[in-house]
């Protein structure tokens, strides 16, 4: 199978809708914000087959101290391949510099991650969701 990875062109909206609607992570994202994500995004790559965009990731840094990788997605018919391995590899090359690196992560994946180098540490992560909506 010929993989293609890609630093440098954005993905288009309506590919990466389509990868994101096959998660439940990330089912209720829309056109508007895939697209303000798309256009504020530094770091991120792509994996396609031919011309199909069949992987995705990201990261956000403040090229010092931290990186936060986010959204490594591949398309459903697409896993099992190495293609999150090789997504993840070309963001951490990206953001190598940086003294930290972050995920946040589902528990059945933490081996993956684990395989690449990622270690659980004893740290509470604490969220806030759609917060300008809760000040209201």
């Amino acid at each position: 199978m010929e993989l293609e990875l890609n630093t440098v062109q954005k993905p288009e909206v309506d590919e990466l809708l389509v990868i994101f609607l096959q998660t439940g992570w990330a089912k209720n994202r829309n056109r508007l914000d895939i697209q303000r994500l798309i256009d504020q995004m530094e770091h991120f790559v792509t994996v396609r087959h031919g011309s199909q965009l069949v992987g995705f990731g990201r990261a956000i840094s403040d090229g010092v101290y931290r990186a936060l990788i986010e959204d490594i997605i591949v398309h459903e018919k697409f896993r099992g391949k190495g293609i999150g391995g090789k997504l993840v590899l070309a963001l951490l090359a990206q953001i190598q510099s940086v003294e930290e690196i972050i995920l946040h992560t589902e528990t059945h994946l933490m081996e993956f991650y684990q395989d690449l180098g990622f270690r659980a540490n004893d740290c509470l992560t604490m969220n806030i969701r759609n917060w300008a909506e809760q000040k209201t």
